[in-house]
């Protein structure tokens, strides 16, 4: 995932860094955020409801950094989540409370070993997952 990222993020600062008006701090600021909204958003997918600490994902098993707060002195959010779909989370990153909404898909082990991934997933319904997100404190 590293790599993506900072492939990404090569290829835009060389294209903007022709430009004067080019803001290197802004575009890091944009950068850190895009890349804590993406680690968010896989945190939400790959775990589930009511998970606790100690089962996160491993990818998740030291928090979710969030660099952008204060640079060089990285924080790290550990989200704690409720079977009813509300997320505590300490420190909180937001101004305010929010709601947010995941269309996601849940692909049957056994369709797929029937009928294989991408058939199953073709027949698999959306189904939408609303999250509250509230400050822990």
């Amino acid at each position: 995932m590293v790599s993506r990222w900072l492939s990404i993020y090569l290829a835009v600062a060389f294209h903007f860094t022709m430009k004067q008006d080019f803001d290197v701090n802004l575009f890091d600021f944009h950068y850190e955020l895009l890349k804590f909204t993406d680690s968010l958003s896989l945190f939400f997918c790959i775990n589930k409801p009511g998970v606790k600490k100690e089962e996160f994902h491993f990818f998740y098993k030291n928090g979710i950094p969030v660099p952008f707060i204060d640079k060089g002195n990285s924080q790290i959010i550990w989200p704690e989540w409720k079977a009813d779909n509300t997320i505590y989370m300490d420190p909180f990153p937001f101004e305010t409370e929010l709601t947010i909404k995941i269309m996601q898909k849940k692909v049957a082990k056994d369709l797929i070993t029937k009928h294989g991934i991408v058939k199953s997933y073709e027949n698999t319904p959306c189904e939408i997952l609303d999250l509250k997100l509230l400050s822990k404190e």
